[in-house]
């Protein structure tokens, strides 16, 4: 049974795309997450409303109370409407909270989960190559405990959403790839976890 999420890429105004940015990322999040694949229903280009600027985007904000992020998913949706993950890139470096280069949401609606991730310029570097996968890993733990969504590392006895460990791909500063090999990024938990995830979709061999 092949296990596969369908996923829509959304690039805005000024997004760093060179050097097949986009096909790496995904390459190396597949190696990470196999036996799962992501697979392109749709590419949106957008146009200059949805430019965004450094400090323009807040990960600890609601979605709801940003109008234009709000606005800019909604658009994906209605482009793309049979994808389960939008993965976008934006022409800033960095978030509100200037650490931060990418960030995952996951929104329900009517008992449906849609994911959407949003990637930075500061994460087009090989060193922060890890940098999608690791937001897909909050994606994929998305799940209901008691009728509430998590999104909680399944080692975390608090529910925190990251692993503990800096060579895990799950800590809170995703790890390089010059720091540690792409195949111990993961324990057997966190794989196993990944493979009971709403949105995935089985293709029978």
């Amino acid at each position: 049974m092949n296990s596969y999420v369908n996923i829509c890429v959304c690039i805005t105004p000024g997004a760093d795309i060179s050097d097949d940015r986009i096909a790496k990322d995904l390459a190396v999040a597949e190696s990470i997450w196999h036996p799962i694949t992501f697979k392109i229903k749709e590419v949106i280009v957008l146009n200059e409303l949805f430019r965004f600027c450094n400090r323009e985007i807040s990960y600890k904000n609601s979605i709801q109370s940003q109008e234009k992020l709000s606005s800019f998913f909604q658009t994906c949706v209605n482009e793309a409407p049979e994808c389960d993950l939008y993965i976008c890139y934006i022409g800033s470096d960095y978030f509100k909270e200037t650490a931060v280069i990418a960030c995952a949401y996951s929104l329900a609606k009517q008992q449906q989960l849609t994911g959407y991730i949003v990637l930075t310029n500061s994460a087009a570097p090989m060193k922060n190559i890890y940098t999608l996968a690791h937001e897909i890993g909050h994606i994929l733990f998305t799940r209901r405990i008691h009728g509430k969504l998590t999104h909680a590392d399944p080692h975390s006895p608090t529910g925190s959403e990251h692993h503990h460990s800096p060579s895990n791909l799950m800590y809170p500063i995703v790890p390089s790839p010059n720091n540690v090999h792409i195949n111990s990024l993961l324990t057997n938990e966190q794989k196993a976890l990944s493979l009971q995830s709403p949105l995935l979709q089985r293709k029978k061999q």
